[in-house]
């Protein structure tokens, strides 16, 4: 089978939709021997970086791709794309006129849901809502990343329940249980200013990912219980992004400033090394299409405390403890209680790593597979 992929950002230093695509990749190079794969892509040395094999080719979209925003040309399309069985958008992108059996990634559809939290005017929001009538409209299926957005894309979009799979991400290998060397937790020491136990939470300040519930819970913790921890956030500011909470906006009730370490984005390694050093990893998101950051806890042998809505009871099971994400001083008490409770955590720790293996991008590449050959069929 010759399958044709949008890797316009497949990217090993992104998160989301880029880390989405990159280990899609590479798991299919693992386990879709069999098959051609052609990858549109700008980035000439894609296959170096993902160490991808001979059955992969690098296609630059100012090429045949370019056409895909082009209307009424279906037939032109089809001889331009001949060559190929099926073409997988990951990236909640699709072409205008369909040219090929077609498979579509909608990760979640938060755009549509927070308009005013994603655009800045009436057309940006209008020309989201016509990809995703195109993406209706010719994909062949959909494939999205939990059961809550499958339900969401149902409710929101009207698309048949029958046309949507659901297709768990999986957690990157290089998360895992390992020994922390004096000088690894040095080195982070020195960078971020953390001396003695934390509680970690990545995430940036997205207003989905809903820090304010969790720096009420901090102040109360440091207040009334005297915690000696800091709060490590880890995550991008958004400056100047209509995403952005405005942080400085909350503190200023508290007290809890000096507590406080904001690391911005990381690198995979430093967030190995917090995710093995923390003591909890608190994740009291509002929305997720998915959640990947439990998982990557998990696999490293954090105790998980998080959302009990949208898609994290799916993803962390029984493994993690779970709140309502509005109820700061209910969040307050599970801290108390399971930082008070080494028992507790070692449980729960490896609760999260029986959980985690659950998840493995193999996997999910032996599906997506699936879901594509079963339309040649």
């Amino acid at each position: 089978m010759r399958i044709g992929i949008e890797a316009l950002r497949a990217n090993a230093f992104g998160r989301g939709i880029e880390r989405y695509t990159m280990n899609l990749l590479r798991a299919l190079s693992r386990v879709g021997h069999q098959e051609e794969y052609f990858l549109i892509s700008e980035d000439s040395l894609l296959k170096e970086k993902l160490s991808l094999p001979d059955n992969f080719e690098r296609e630059a979209p100012k090429k045949r791709f370019r056409m895909i925003n082009r209307k009424g040309i279906s037939l032109i399309g089809k001889i331009l794309f001949r060559d190929i069985d099926v073409f997988f958008f990951p990236n909640s992108y699709v072409w205008y006129s369909k040219y090929a059996k077609t498979v579509v990634t909608l990760h979640d559809i938060a755009p549509y849901k927070f308009p005013e939290r994603f655009f800045k005017s009436k057309k940006a929001f209008n020309d989201y809502k016509l990809k995703l009538f195109y993406i209706k409209k010719n994909a062949d299926k959909i494939i999205t990343v939990s059961n809550y957005s499958k339900k969401d894309i149902i409710a929101h979009l009207g698309v048949l329940a029958d046309k949507i799979e659901v297709i768990y991400n999986g957690v990157d290998s290089k998360f895992k249980r390992i020994e922390i060397s004096g000088q690894q937790m040095a080195g982070i020491s020195e960078r971020f200013k953390i001396e003695g136990p934390f509680l970690l939470f990545v995430g940036g300040l997205d207003f989905r990912k809903n820090i304010e519930v969790l720096l009420k819970a901090f102040d109360i913790l440091v207040k009334d219980y005297n915690i000696p921890h800091k709060l490590v956030i880890v995550g991008s500011n958004y400056g100047g992004s209509l995403l952005r909470l405005s942080v400085e906006e909350m503190l200023k009730p508290l007290n809890i400033s000096e507590r406080l370490v904001f690391t911005g984005r990381l690198s995979d390694d430093d967030l190995l090394v917090l995710y093995n050093a923390a003591e909890l990893f608190v994740f009291p998101s509002i929305y997720e299409g998915f959640g990947l950051p439990v998982l990557e806890a998990m696999a490293c042998g954090c105790p998980v405390i998080c959302s009990n809505t949208c898609s994290l009871p799916e993803v962390a099971g029984k493994a993690g403890l779970m709140f309502d994400p509005q109820d700061h001083l209910l969040l307050s008490k599970l801290i108390k209680d399971l930082l008070g409770s080494k028992e507790n955590r070692e449980e729960l720790s490896s609760n999260g790593l029986k959980r985690a293996n659950l998840f493995s991008w193999d996997n999910s590449a032996k599906e997506t597979l699936l879901v594509l050959k079963a339309l040649m069929n």
